[in-house]
């Protein structure tokens, strides 16, 4: 298969929807619900479910627990249950109790370069390893940026935003439908900034070329960035996603200019490699 790099506001709708759907697979929207009460229903924000070793869990920002009022507090007994919003309509979910958190890089000052990052390991009776796709973080980062973060590769912003969802609030149920939000631009020379031990992505997103992206950022903090690269068959005109690749997670955003708008997250050595160095 031949690889093209096409202009991410050329790429056919039907394949980039077919992008956000596969990169549906992994995502979730993390949620609370507080007490007994069904209408608390919070969205936090956004994740992805990845495995390293024989861990599996949830890769998402350190601010989506924290930065409410009250933060979320996972591993000690408490009121909130944690709720998890996947693709398929299913939505497993656990007190906070059951749940810990693993936090890998705090925030310091304005966080507009973070540190931002946690990881939420699953119980092994987690209804949602059943549920998503789990991307594997057991892969060696240089080949990880060698095969993906070549100039003009198409990137993925992937996540829930909290205005995009309905709920039907039952006794003591609560059902919500999530959409998982794509939006789109191109990996540039001078996207990616190391500083220290962390590695970030600057990663634009065109509402010019998406005029359908919701324009509030709320939501899709967590959210994964993947790079996307397309090309064709031989004796084929199609355009077709040769390979797709978890190359970040976005934690900040400018506002929008001239229709874009700057999501910045955290590169590839921060979440294959450094965020599990002990």
């Amino acid at each position: 298969m031949e690889m093209k790099l096409i202009p991410h506001d050329q790429i056919p709708r039907e394949l980039f929807l077919e992008i956000v759907h596969e990169i549906g697979n992994y995502s979730v929207a993390l949620a609370r619900i507080t007490g007994d009460d069904v209408t608390s229903l919070q969205i936090l924000g956004s994740g992805t479910c990845v495995k390293r070793g024989t861990l599996q869990g949830i890769l998402t920002a350190h601010h989506v627990l924290h930065a409410h009022k009250p933060p979320v507090r996972l591993g000690v007994e408490g009121p909130d249950r944690i709720i998890f919003f996947a693709k398929s309509g299913r939505t497993p979910g656990a007190n906070q109790a059951t749940l810990i958190e693993r936090p890998i890089g705090v925030p310091i000052g304005n966080g507009d370069y973070g540190p931002d990052l946690t990881f939420i390991p699953l119980p092994l009776d987690s209804s949602l390893r059943g549920t998503c796709s789990f991307w594997s973080l057991d892969q060696d980062p240089a080949q990880v940026i060698r095969t993906f973060a070549i100039d003009r590769a198409c990137t993925v912003n992937a996540g829930y935003p909290a205005l995009k969802y309905e709920t039907i609030v039952g006794e003591k149920t609560v059902h919500a439908n999530v959409t998982l939000q794509g939006g789109a631009g191109a990996l540039l020379q001078g996207d990616i900034v190391q500083r220290g031990e962390w590695d970030f992505i600057n990663s634009e997103c065109d509402y010019n070329a998406f005029p359908h992206l919701i324009s509030t950022f709320q939501g899709i903090s967590g959210g994964g960035i993947w790079s996307a690269l397309l090309g064709t068959k031989k004796g084929s005109t199609k355009l077709e996603v040769i390979r797709l690749g978890l190359v970040g997670v976005n934690f900040w955003q400018t506002g929008i200019a001239g229709g874009k708008r700057l999501i910045r997250g955290h590169f590839v050595r921060s979440i294959y490699e450094r965020a599990w160095v002990r």
